[in-house]
């Protein structure tokens, strides 16, 4: 637990009190494990998943009108940008197939050969 208290302040005479504190001490474990089982419950609340899924969709739909309307705005706006560079791409191929990675055997094998 860290205490963080303003240093602009002057420390009172007997030292610093919990009350002086900018953040909030942190709850009992009963207190915890109070909020901990009510968001849980809201978590697996049927009425909420649902809301939630229709809502995350209704999002990604929008997101993709979006994109489909200001594409070409946006790609403009992008080659504009003088400092282009791996940071900026709009996408990144991340694809990987693990088939073409080396073992263990395969590895030490080329770390020795490397070594020699």
């Amino acid at each position: 637990v860290c205490k963080v208290w303003d240093s602009s302040d002057e420390p009172p005479p007997g030292g610093r009190s919990e009350e002086d504190c900018i953040f909030e001490y942190p709850p009992d474990l009963r207190t915890f494990t109070a909020d901990l089982s009510r968001l849980l419950r809201t978590c697996n609340d049927a009425a909420v998943n649902s809301f939630c899924y229709r809502r995350l969709q209704r999002n990604e739909s929008r997101f993709q009108l979006y994109v489909m309307e200001h594409e070409a705005t946006e790609v403009t706006e992008q080659r504009k940008v003088p400092h282009r560079d791996f940071y900026n791409s709009r996408k990144v191929d991340t694809h990987v197939h693990l088939a073409a990675a080396m073992n263990q055997k395969h590895l030490l094998r080329f770390i020795k050969k490397r070594v020699k």
